[in-house]
């Protein structure tokens, strides 16, 4: 199972951003205590470290100013095989607060799932050969943690159920079906609160309606104060190697 580790923050009305240039050094600052000072931002907007690894701000999709589109690239000479595309979005009334929110939910799940398939030591997230209980088949999951925000107890209560009863090991053959690179990625989202419930799967960076619709389907728990989880999973296939240059 994934890891259940709770993020719990405030939900605040939308404010002015902070500039891009100041996003990505909270990223960096993030990186370098992931993993040791060896990140530098260059001049054209990139963080660059980590073997041939480097991290940009992405293509956004969503105004809100504390909304943060990610793209980590394991190896800088493949990108299009080897781009990692995630978001997140804090929701402090503090607008440098909130990209630190939400960088800090990109780092536990994406990037430590990243930098596990890197070092391969079983140390930043969970492994799951495809026969395994929580595993799809034909493919080995790499999984991040499962974080999350929320005005109460039920972020912890989605996280568990995440970490508990992996979603998709219900969708598996689904998830297979719309994966097309040797290094698939899957990003799963829920939140609700006594007037709406939400459910994202991405695969690849991209929105997948038929996913989410059955995520969304799942007996995950509800709660009447908005509350929200998240995780994300590598996934590649158990006859290949990874992707990416250390």
């Amino acid at each position: 199972m994934c890891d259940d580790h709770r993020v719990t923050h405030p939900i605040s009305e939308p404010r002015p951003g902070i500039p891009d240039e100041r996003k990505l050094e909270i990223i960096r600052a993030k990186l370098d205590e992931l993993t040791g000072p060896q990140w530098t931002l260059t001049d054209d907007g990139t963080i660059t470290g980590r073997g041939s690894a480097t991290v940009r701000l992405g293509e956004p999709h969503d105004d809100h100013p504390n909304h943060l589109d990610i793209d980590l690239i394991l190896s800088r000479t493949h990108p299009a095989e080897t781009t990692l595309s995630d978001c997140a979005t804090g929701y402090s009334h503090d607008p440098d607060e909130a990209v630190r929110q939400a960088v800090d939910q990109w780092a536990q799940t994406t990037a430590q799932a990243a930098f596990e398939l890197m070092e391969q030591r079983g140390q930043r997230a969970g492994h799951f050969p495809g026969h395994a209980p929580d595993g799809v088949p034909g493919w080995h999951a790499i999984c991040g943690a499962a974080v999350g925000w929320g005005l109460d107890d039920g972020t912890g209560a989605k996280q568990r159920w995440l970490a508990e009863n992996p979603p998709w090991i219900r969708i598996g053959p689904e998830i297979a079906a719309a994966m097309n690179r040797e290094l698939n990625t899957l990003r799963m989202f829920i939140g609700s609160d006594a007037d709406t419930e939400l459910a994202e799967v991405r695969v690849n960076g991209q929105l997948h309606d038929e996913l989410s619709a059955r995520l969304l389907g799942m007996d995950w728990p509800r709660s009447a104060r908005m509350t929200t989880a998240r995780t994300y999973v590598l996934l590649i296939p158990e006859r290949g190697e990874p992707a990416g240059d250390e």
